[in-house]
């Protein structure tokens, strides 16, 4: 798959929508494009960039475009592909929200997506697996889900404990194992 662009359509929308007063990214005339960009990057990942839960049969409403860098913050890197990709709700809304604390603070303006300014792993500058693999295993109403962090790798690390995956695994862990659900992670 190649890489995403946008056409004389796209681009004019863009166009409209910063001269308009108002919150650039919720104009209705970015409806098509936002399409697109889900369209593009669910073909491409078919997961969350974050948590790697997959996206297969979601409708596109529970799918967030995800900016990278913060559309609040760096305004100019909105419709940049390179910060651009998908997440679930949880790890875009809940948890990663407007934070920089993902950023290196020493980070140098013109070579932003360089991926050593990313204490994350970058879903567009890294390879995730490179840094976790996710094993899950369902059957029936049994789920058991893991994140093993590869070779300690720091951004595996951080992005494990960053997005809270832990998560994911206490409560797989003890369904499993026919132990009963804690409520405190539903």
């Amino acid at each position: 798959m190649g890489k995403l662009k946008f056409d004389r359509q796209d681009v004019e929308a863009i166009r409209l929508s910063i001269s308009e007063d108002g919150d650039v990214w919720k104009n209705p005339k970015l409806i098509d494009l936002k399409n697109k960009i889900k369209i593009y990057y669910k073909d491409k990942c078919v997961k969350c960039c974050y948590c790697q839960r997959s996206f297969r049969g979601e409708f596109n409403l529970v799918i967030d475009i995800e900016h990278i860098l913060p559309k609040s913050v760096f305004k100019k890197y909105m419709f940049t592909p390179k910060n651009l990709s998908i997440a679930c709700k949880r790890c875009n809304m809940k948890i990663k929200k407007a934070s920089m604390a993902f950023i290196e603070l020493n980070f140098h303006k013109r070579l932003i997506f360089n991926k050593k300014y990313y204490k994350f792993i970058h879903p567009n500058l890294d390879v995730y697996k490179k840094h976790i693999m996710r094993i899950n295993v369902e059957v029936g109403d049994l789920a058991f889900t893991k994140y093993n962090v590869i070779k300690n790798s720091e951004k595996g690390n951080y992005t494990y404990n960053f997005f809270k995956l832990y998560e994911f695994e206490i409560q797989n862990f003890d369904l499993a194992q026919g132990l009963p659900v804690i409520e405190k992670y539903i």
